[in-house]
Order: C-alpha cells, then structure tokens, then sequence
C-alpha cells in the first residue's frame, strides 16, 4: 500500500493528524485510512501488521530511540502497519510528567492513527463467531480494533476503569457540545492530566477498583454458563470440556495462563493494572503479529506454558524491535 504523494489526491485519506518530524517539531500530514483500507481489501493477499507497543516503547520512541519514532510514523503513513492504543496508555499517558505527556500525546495520536484496541468480552464475542464459522480469522483480527476509545474498555478491567469510561464519555460528550465537532480523547486526557486534583481523582477511584483484583487469588476456573452469560449465547452453544473451550478462546487460554504466572511470582494477589495488562496481552498475544512488553513480563509470558495459544511475535528489547517488524513485512 502506497501512501500520498505531496501534492496528490489520496481517495483514503481522513481527516489531518498530527505526525510527529524531526526534532521537537509536529508537522501536519493526511491520516492514512489503514484499517478502512484493510476492510475494503478483504480477501487481498497483504494486510496490514498488527503490533502493540508496551507504554515504555512510546516513550522512547521520543527519546533515546527517536529513529524508531519515525520508522513508525513511515510504516503507518504507507499503510504497512496498525499501532493501536488501549487503556492502558491512556493511564500511563495521564501519570507522566507534563513536558513528557505534552510531547507523547500528539506522537501516539499520529501513530495510533485514531485505532484502540477493543475491550476483552468484545474479543470473546469476535472468538465466538468465529468458532461458529460466522467470520475467519482475518475478519476477527480486522474486529479487534476499534474508532472508539471507550470500546478499549470493558467490564472485566474492574469497577474503577468503568467509572473512568463514564466520566471519559461525559467529557468527550462535553466538549463536543462546546466546540460542535468531534472532541479527541488526546485533548480531554490532557486536560486531565493538567488538573492535580482530577488525577488524584482518577488514583482513588482506581485504588477503590482494587478489590476486583483482590478477589481473584487464584486464575478463575473456566466455566461454560459463565462465559456464556458474559458474551450473551446459550451454554449448550458451546463446548463441553475445558481443552476444546481453550481451543475455541484462544485469549482465555492465554488470559488464565498469565494470571497464574504473575500470582506464582507476586504472593500478594493481582493489581488492578495487572488485570488490565493481561487483559490486552489476551488480545494481541494470540492474534497479533508483533507484542512488545518488557522483560519481566516477557519472562511471565514465557513461563505461561500457552505456547499453542501464543501466535504473536513477542520481543522484550527495544534493539530487536526494528528488526523484528522488518522480517513480518
């Protein structure tokens, strides 16, 4: 896929982002459609990679390595690969100090090219149709990313990220009745992050959260009625045993084996962003091409023992990175 020459038409372009050039500097440059594309391209060959960047890899990505900063940027402006954000990033994101958070917001808009990764019960339901024969499996990977950031964030992440969905969606709502167009989350999680009293804010409801974390000392038994309920089918729909559900959701099988991994290694339980992690880890790890983390969790990914369930590529090294995304083009 090619993307537009200056001074060309592109037919896919969207509206402006703002991408990240060379120094401190933003420059203005058409979104590049990638996933409409993909969609439209249904049955063609070639698609777009699917990678997910760990919260470090942005941040270095403006600092010590900013040459991959713009290996990124020209992957997605050729339309060559999908960098979506989840809500995670938005946590990590609004943590950071200003200077720092003032400078990623406007690269991870850019790069993310507006695409979030969907919430973990959308996934379930994406692996759902496809175990009935509804969609394959590029369909699925086409479904796990989304326009809306507020779809990154789903029930099983606990009841303070719900709360935070509620008051996100408030304000987007907001600002979009002020202004009269579209608001962009970028723009809200900065506004946030500017004010203290709303970040400690954030803190306490999530602290409030933990207790969903608390509760789940042990990885949860996989149960039939219960996966059902959550994705809204009958039970007898699916299957019997624990082996052929595993098979059919491939991210509860990865999801589980996390879980019991990190609570070999922390006696203390699961923490709410521990949750959270293995939520999206759930989602890239079986169907992504490419899954950056860093070596601690690379090593609990590898202690898992999910390997047939693990499609993704996972690298832990900033050093391999570029090498790594080169060979899956």
């Amino acid at each position: 896929m090619e993307s537009a020459k200056k001074g060309s038409t592109n037919v896919n372009a969207g509206p402006t982002s703002r991408c990240y050039g060379q120094g401190a500097e933003l420059r203005s440059a058409p979104r590049s459609r990638t996933r409409e594309r993909w969609a439209a391209d249904e049955g063609v060959l070639s698609r777009p990679i699917l990678i997910y960047l760990d919260q470090n890899y942005w941040g270095r990505f403006l600092t010590s390595h900013r040459h991959l900063g713009d290996f990124v940027l020209k992957l997605v402006e050729q339309g060559q690969a999908i960098f979506p954000l989840s809500s995670v990033h938005m946590l990590e994101t609004l943590k950071a100090a200003p200077h720092i958070r003032h400078a990623a917001l406007p690269f991870m808009e850019a790069v993310s090219n507006g695409h979030w990764l969907v919430n973990f019960i959308s996934l379930l339901r994406l692996e759902f149709r496809r175990y009935v024969g509804l969609d394959g499996i590029d369909c699925l990977r086409h479904g796990l990313i989304t326009d809306d950031p507020l779809n990154s964030i789903g029930p099983t992440d606990g009841v303070g990220w719900m709360v935070i969905k509620k008051v996100l969606g408030a304000a987007l709502r907001f600002a979009e009745r002020r202004t009269g167009q579209e608001a962009s989350v970028f723009t809200i999680l900065n506004a946030v992050a500017d004010s203290k009293a709303i970040c400690q804010g954030v803190a306490a409801i999530l602290q409030r959260g933990a207790g969903d974390a608390n509760q789940q000392q042990t990885a949860p038994k996989l149960d039939r009625e219960s996966l059902a309920r959550a994705i809204g089918v009958f039970p007898m729909v699916l299957p019997h045993d624990e082996r052929s559900l595993k098979s059919a959701f491939p991210s509860i099988a990865v999801r589980m084996a996390l879980q019991h991994s990190i609570m070999k290694a922390v006696p203390s339980g699961l923490a709410p962003n521990d949750l959270v992690d293995v939520s999206f880890l759930s989602a890239t790890l079986p169907y992504f091409d490419l899954t950056t983390t860093d070596r601690k969790m690379g090593s609990r990914i590898r202690e898992a023992g999910a390997d047939s369930a693990i499609q993704s590529k996972v690298v832990c090294n900033i050093e391999e990175f570029r090498g790594a995304v080169e060979a899956l083009l």
